[in-house]
Parts: structure tokens; sequence; C-alpha cells
């Protein structure tokens, strides 16, 4: 699992257990509330992009996110 600490691994497997999809490495193009679902538009590192609904979207980038986020820029 990468770049997790023990903690965010079991949260992880928790997760699966219970029916969550785990997409590592995979970027999140659009996400926008659709009455009482997400709709997410996804982009693996392959380039495959695909669309989920889903119920909750949790934010796992972690502390990196401020080393390739810049607010106002092109990419936020």
């Amino acid at each position: 699992v990468g770049d997790v600490d023990a903690g965010d691994a079991q949260f992880l497997l928790d997760a699966a257990n219970l029916g969550a999809e785990i997409l590592p490495r995979t970027r999140v193009s659009s996400a926008r509330r659709v009455t009482d679902v997400w709709r997410v538009s996804l982009v693996s590192r392959d380039g495959a992009e695909r669309i989920v609904h889903a119920k909750a979207v949790v934010y796992t980038a972690g502390p990196w996110v401020c080393a390739r986020y810049t607010p106002g820029s092109r990419d936020s």
C-alpha cells in the first residue's frame, strides 16, 4: 500500500472489508453532488477514465498534496 502507516493501512483494510473500492494512484478530475450521491470522474495512472457514484468521498491525499497543489493554479 506504499506510503501509508499502520493506522492508514488498517483503515483501508477495514473500508475494503466493508465494500469500499480502494483506488490508489487515481486522480479525481471532478466531483459533484447529484441529489444524494457524489458523481466522481476518475483518471487512472494509465489514463483510463471512469465515473463512479458514491455516498461518501474520503480525502486521502495526505500531507503530500501541498507539494503538488497551488491554490488558484490550473490544477486546483
